[in-house]
């Protein structure tokens, strides 16, 4: 990705703590318009004071506040959206996969607007091939939870899927589709046999996922953690991924890659 993807013109998406009287805002991200652009930075129209009125009930004149500068790795593109992919195995939903997901889709929510986030409950490769196909040209970020291994990534129609083969049967349904961050719940995910592969394809920008076995609390804690930084705070995936695993417990490494390279291990 360039320094810079955007121009003049483009709708982004401003997280709000990054402008004024951010408890306003019912969301997490506002929509603006890039009004300028200098090297790595954008430049977007700030929130104005609330309309005061004079002593004959009119309004006062605001002056309009200065713009705000912003640096463009923590604004969002405008087509943002939130894929949550379980991939249930029948003896585990109801009591593991289920309410993982579930407290994903619903943090999810309080950050972003309804239409920017999309659960679908799956088991086979197949109805993921489904969804892909319909749901990866409007998708930017995917959340993965699911039972994983050292071979991958568990099916209950097919063998365990590793980060190629994965990566090479979804790119294979949407081949232009844009490149994603992937947040991996599910265990050992973390590994090369998974993340690297996967990171290594153009269907990845980042992949992130844990080293080891991983309690289904501890994985949403880190997956809220990590997705307040990112699209509440407007941090780097680097930052969001470094404190979200600050409040892992001792013991789970939580890894990320990117172009195919360990990027980082945060215990």
């Amino acid at each position: 990705m360039p320094a810079n993807p955007y121009k003049v013109g483009d709708e982004i998406l401003v997280p709000i703590e990054r402008l004024r009287r951010p408890q306003d805002r019912e969301h997490a991200v506002v929509t603006r318009t890039v009004n300028a652009v200098d090297g790595a930075f954008v430049e977007v129209d700030d929130f104005p004071d609330p309309v005061t009125r004079g002593p004959d009930g009119r309004p006062k004149p605001q002056p309009a506040p200065p713009p705000r500068r912003l640096n463009s790795s923590i604004v969002q593109p405008a087509n943002l959206g939130v894929l949550i992919l379980r991939v249930g195995d029948f003896s585990s939903e109801l009591t593991l996969l289920d309410p993982l997901a579930k407290s994903v889709l619903q943090y999810l929510r309080l950050l972003l607007p309804d239409d920017r986030v999309k659960a679908v409950s799956l088991r086979t490769w197949a109805e993921l091939q489904a969804v892909w196909k319909a749901e990866s040209d409007i998708t930017t970020h995917v959340v993965l939870v699911s039972h994983g291994s050292t071979d991958g990534v568990s099916f209950v129609d097919a063998k365990p899927k590793g980060g190629r083969e994965l990566a090479a049967g979804l790119l294979a349904l949407s081949p232009d589709t844009n490149s994603k961050i992937f947040l991996s719940l599910a265990c050992q995910s973390g590994r090369a046999t998974f993340l690297k592969e996967l990171s290594s394809s153009a269907l990845a920008s980042h992949c992130l996922g844990p080293h080891q076995n991983v309690h289904g609390a501890v994985a949403s804690q880190f997956c809220q953690t990590f997705l307040s930084a990112l699209l509440l705070e407007g941090r780097t995936v680097s930052f969001a991924h470094k404190r979200a695993a600050a409040g892992a417990p001792a013991g789970i490494s939580w890894r990320r890659w990117t172009d195919g390279k360990l990027t980082a291990i945060q215990r």
